[in-house]
């Protein structure tokens, strides 16, 4: 498989807005672009350091200056609250949980059968997904 095509920030932040105020799924601009979604992602991130706001939702990414309706409004505080206790709650998970982890898999492996695996893969990629378009590692340093 071939390298995938590099794109600027500043191409991202054109297709989000020309998305008229509805939130893109990162897989929707990743298909657009023949890229990665993590290079849109990345992308996204450069967008977001300059200081343009562009927030995650449950629907994909919205750049915060379309936000017309009370309804898009209502929206972007749901994926907020949501995210705000996702974040939290998965920092304490992790401090707790962190030094026992190698056991843990272990264990995991040992006393689920593959379509429990499975069922817990696809939660915890769905979670890890969220959190790295959120770009949360900057908000606890």
């Amino acid at each position: 498989m071939g390298r995938k095509k590099k794109i600027s920030k500043y191409e991202v932040l054109e297709e989000i807005r020309r998305n008229n105020g509805d939130a893109i799924p990162v897989l929707t601009l990743a298909d657009h672009f023949e890229c990665t979604k993590p290079t849109v992602r990345a992308r996204i991130r450069e967008l977001q350091h300059e200081g343009i706001s562009i927030i995650p939702t449950r629907l994909g990414v919205r750049l915060l200056e379309k936000i017309e309706t009370e309804e898009q409004a209502n929206e972007m505080l749901r994926t907020s609250n949501w995210l705000t206790q996702t974040v939290v709650s998965m920092s304490l998970i992790a401090r707790i949980s962190k030094p026992r982890m190698t056991e843990t898999i272990k264990l995991l492996k040992s006393e689920l059968d593959s379509e429990e695996r499975q069922l817990l893969r696809n939660q915890l990629l769905l979670i890890t997904r969220q959190i790295d378009v959120a770009n949360v590692e900057d908000a606890f340093e």
